[in-house]
């Protein structure tokens, strides 16, 4: 009877074992952000995500109201989101403000590290 009781006892165990889910991968996690992009996150939290949206996808809370849908490109350099901060053309986003004397050049390209952040994969 012991190795009756000793089969049971295995089988069971191994019907338990398939019955579980199997692991799901977690993504990496991102790195840390360094100063300059954790000073650019918060800039870009408060004047950007209502029609960027907090992963630069379009989704903010205004964009159903603008003219073009405010999804930012994937392919942008720091340099290019910094220098479109500066120069914005108002008629490429009459909608977003003018930031080129809200913030200084440091403060764009903190937001420009950011914004690098969020639309590039790591």
């Amino acid at each position: 009877m012991r190795p009756t009781l000793l089969l049971a006892v295995l089988l069971a165990s191994a019907c338990r074992q398939s019955a579980d889910p199997p692991a799901v991968e977690k993504p990496p996690a991102r790195p840390a952000l360094n100063r300059s992009q954790e000073a650019g996150r918060r800039i870009y939290l408060r004047h950007c995500t209502a029609c960027h949206g907090e992963q630069g996808d379009g989704t903010g809370r205004n964009s159903p109201n603008l003219t073009k849908p405010p999804e930012l490109p994937r392919s942008l350099t720091q340099t290019a989101v910094a220098e479109w901060l500066r120069n914005r053309r108002p008629r490429a986003a009459p909608e977003c403000p003018d930031w080129e004397h809200t913030f200084s050049e440091a403060e764009r390209r903190a937001v420009a590290d950011y914004v690098l952040t969020i639309l590039i994969p790591r």
